[in-house]
């Protein structure tokens, strides 16, 4: 993304999902809750001016919204950025037995490349059984999966696969 966009980019996201299917950020944001103990510590990225989410997890973990060098979390929680976000690094942020809560646009009939909100930004075809062979491949065990249709800025329909995957 380059920089000129960003802003462009930030605004029309919240402004999408403030309309946006939240309710599925808000009930993996509280799966979670039942996976680690208070105090744990939990990456979140994607989380840009806050969500009720963000709220929840912040009441009971030690947040963080940028990894250092070297850190490890408990989970890392990665909504809506995997398609510029690798799998292998977020699994390399996480503690043996750590959790990855994330989800990611799927069932594109072909890459495309669109402006997002003024912002431009590509995307590759993959479906729920090609993310969860990646998800396998860097690492990480899927412990709970599911395609949930939203739509796009645009009142397009769309569909993400949200998922829970653990650090073995």
């Amino acid at each position: 993304m380059s920089a000129p966009a960003a802003p462009a980019a930030a605004s029309g996201y919240l402004e999408w999902s403030a309309r946006s299917e939240l309710q599925a950020r808000r009930r993996y944001a509280e799966k979670l809750l039942s996976l680690l103990p208070a105090g744990a510590r939990v990456l979140e990225l994607g989380a840009g001016a806050g969500s009720a989410a963000s709220d929840i997890l912040a009441r009971r973990f030690r947040v963080a919204s940028v990894a250092a060098a070297g850190a490890s979390f408990d989970a890392v929680c990665a909504m809506y950025v995997l398609s510029v976000t690798p799998l292998r690094q977020l699994s390399g942020w996480l503690r043996q037995g750590g959790h990855l809560v994330a989800n990611r646009q799927v069932t594109l009939e072909a890459p495309i490349e669109q402006g997002w909100s003024g912002a431009p930004l590509n995307f590759t075809r993959v479906d729920a059984s090609d993310l969860l062979e990646l998800i396998s491949d860097a690492g990480l065990e899927p412990v709970w999966s599911e395609v949930i249709s939203d739509e796009d800025e645009h009142g397009r329909p769309i569909s993400y696969l949200w998922f829970i995957a653990r650090k073995p």
